[in-house]
């Protein structure tokens, strides 16, 4: 009887052991996987500050061009009063 109680006693605790180990590897996958969410969430955050930056970026170098272009015509203009033309 009493090899039937320790026998008894250790499914028990493997059953718990079992479980247990069960339990923290479900954890560790649901952790992980909350990582990652986070993680895309924050990276297509990212993508869209960069888009909207690299959009920014274009257009300040346009209009820095057209600036150019109207400053040289207006330097000929100046030139051409200068000289009397």
């Amino acid at each position: 009887m009493n090899d039937q109680n320790s026998n008894r006693m250790w499914s028990i605790l493997e059953t718990v052991i079992l479980v247990g180990a069960a339990s923290a590897v479900f954890l560790a996958i649901g952790r992980r996987d909350q990582v990652i969410e986070t993680n895309a969430f924050h990276i297509g955050e990212l993508r869209s500050i960069m888009t909207e930056l690299v959009k920014s970026q274009v257009l300040s170098e346009a209009n820095d061009g057209q600036h150019a272009i109207k400053m040289q015509h207006l330097e000929g203009r100046i030139n051409r009063l200068e000289t009397g033309e």
